[in-house]
């Protein structure tokens, strides 16, 4: 392994690896955190309505 080509052959086995990788995380039902704050987000709003219908009863 020559030293100065550590870094390149890194990327080039990132490039390979990252798609292969997000299939699978989409596969497995693994979410990314943006998705899963938007649903919490969600989920308090759904909530809060609820909340105004109750006290609407």
């Amino acid at each position: 392994m020559n030293p100065f080509t550590i870094a390149k052959d890194i990327k080039n086995i990132e490039k390979i690896l990252k798609p292969a990788l997000e299939k699978y995380i989409q596969g497995a039902g693994f979410a990314k955190s943006d998705e899963i704050n938007e649903i919490l987000k969600k989920i308090s709003e759904l909530e809060k309505r609820i909340d105004k219908i109750e006290e609407k009863l």
